[in-house]
């Protein structure tokens, strides 16, 4: 990674600080992968989400929220063991800043194509 990507990845997480809270676009995708974090994606768990249908003109999918989810338990494991995320919010903080990562990763990679 060159220096312009550290500088990018710098700011999407001082973003991801700065302004914790999430705007309504992303509540589907944080909805969907909170219930993925906290229920799993079995069939019994199912019946704990809190979200079922979302209406709206645009199709969306679980594939994006389910990855997240997944690459956010296993780097959050040892955070919560060592008392690093006691909360939800800490949780919601975690899984944005990976996000943000993975979206400078992908930014990197299409710089240098």
């Amino acid at each position: 990674m060159a220096a312009v990507d550290f500088v990018l990845l710098f700011l999407s997480w001082a973003h991801v600080l700065i302004s914790p809270y999430t705007k309504v676009e992303e509540s589907f995708n944080l909805h969907a992968t909170h219930d993925v974090f906290f229920h799993g994606v079995a069939k019994a768990s199912l019946k704990q989400y809190d979200h079922f249908v979302f209406p709206g003109v645009v199709p969306r999918t679980f594939v994006g929220s389910v990855l997240l989810a997944w690459t956010t338990k296993v780097v959050s494991a040892p955070l919560i063991w060592l008392g690093l995320l006691n909360s939800k919010f800490d949780i919601q903080i975690m899984l944005r800043l990976i996000l943000a990562s993975a979206n400078t990763f992908a930014f990197s990679r299409v710089r240098r194509a």
